[in-house]
């Protein structure tokens, strides 16, 4: 969740996140989602594509560093799952890295094309 907020938060990481994120290949079919109370478990970084980063942390696509840290630390406050804490700490370390967040928008505007 750090991660997240670190791309988030700053404006250089988030750039380059939020374009490497639509520069990205036409993604492989997504595989079925998960029942909403269920989380993948403990997703490797190379997974977050499987996610949606701004549903878990309750925020628009186009959510600034002045929503996303308060979104995490309400999240955070309201979660008891250990699982589902890892998520949110991946979600704040992806969505605050300009690089990470291009990546991961990328990778999500691909998946709802296909």
């Amino acid at each position: 969740m750090n991660k997240a907020f670190d791309v988030l938060t700053d404006p250089e990481k988030r750039q380059r996140y939020d374009a490497s994120r639509l520069a990205q290949p036409k993604a492989a079919p997504a595989r079925p989602a998960a029942a909403p109370a269920q989380a993948p478990k403990a997703a490797a970084p190379e997974d977050l594509s499987e996610l949606d980063l701004y549903a878990l942390l309750e925020v628009p696509a186009n959510a600034g560093m002045n929503e996303i840290l308060p979104a995490f630390q309400r999240r955070l406050a309201a979660e008891g799952d250990p699982q589902k804490l890892v998520l949110l700490n991946k979600a704040l370390d992806v969505l605050t890295d300009t690089d990470k967040r291009a990546k991961y928008d990328s990778e999500r505007a691909a998946k709802k094309v296909a």
